[in-house]
């Protein structure tokens, strides 16, 4: 079985609860062995990424800048991840994580959005903006 190792725990940790939930389920498949690589992301961090056109969300309009407003505590509605032997580059590997990760949840009762496929209508021909490994709860903004 798959585990994942300090690094992914590390972003793991900054994950909304239900993205905890869906990816302790997912990690279980040696098949679909993967990292995480971004969770929350701070407003600052999340100009970086808008300035460098590597996300199309502005500060705070992003499912990677959510906090509980509660405790105050980190709680990433979206997801960056990969799978673990292959490399960014590699959309075909990334499509087959992408259809575990969906299944995944949809099995847990969650619906999310993968970047390749924004409008959910299970073609990614029509997707302008490709972010293979983005993931994120669909309604994360009725959720914060």
């Amino acid at each position: 079985m798959s585990y994942y190792g300090k690094r992914s725990m590390k972003v793991y940790d900054t994950l909304h609860p239900i993205w905890q939930e869906i990816l302790t389920e997912a990690i279980k498949s040696d098949y679909f062995d993967h990292s995480l690589i971004v969770g929350y992301r701070s407003n600052e961090q999340q100009l970086i990424e808008f300035s460098a056109g590597r996300s199309k969300a502005r500060p705070g309009e992003s499912a990677h800048n959510t906090v509980n407003k509660q405790t105050g505590k980190p709680e990433s509605m979206g997801v960056d991840l990969v799978p673990a032997k292959s490399q960014y580059s590699d959309g075909q590997a990334m499509l087959l994580l992408a259809g575990h990760i969906i299944s995944t949840a949809e099995r847990l009762g969650h619906k999310i959005t993968n970047g390749s496929d924004w409008d959910r209508d299970g073609m990614v021909i029509d997707t302008n903006f490709k972010d293979f490994w983005h993931f994120e709860l669909t309604d994360w903004r009725e959720m914060i």
